[in-house]
């Protein structure tokens, strides 16, 4: 998935949302594919973040940061790989939402910002 539209992003997320509460405690995030004009985080302000949902269309609630992610810039993916696997670990939480956020890079395009996502995995 990328959030490529031809706009630049403040942010970006990637969600899944449930039902019923599940109590997860590892969050694997799986980044997408980079491009000449973006497909990342830009991480020059802060590593993207884990947010939460512990009520139905409660507010996000941050429980984490993807320290493990490379201090990627808005121009520069610092080698991040296609299929790149980034991994956090917290309290265990009951949620009924999960989503990485953080800000999208724009790499060689200032007039447009965008990430990429291949698998958010929750357990």
């Amino acid at each position: 998935m990328v959030t490529l539209n031809g706009q630049k992003a403040d942010e970006d997320w990637y969600a899944v949302t449930v039902d019923q509460a599940v109590e997860v405690r590892r969050v694997v995030f799986v980044h997408g594919e980079c491009y000449h004009d973006g497909g990342w985080f830009d991480a020059s302000a802060g590593k993207p973040g884990i947010q939460v949902r512990t009520e139905p269309n409660g507010e996000w609630k941050t429980v984490a940061t993807l320290d493990s992610c490379p201090d990627t810039t808005a121009t520069d993916s610092r080698g991040l790989r296609q299929g790149q696997k980034f991994e956090v670990t917290f309290e265990p939480v009951g949620i009924y939402g999960l989503r990485i956020v953080g800000k999208p890079a724009r790499g060689d395009s200032p007039d447009q910002s965008f990430s990429s996502c291949a698998e958010l995995q929750a357990f």
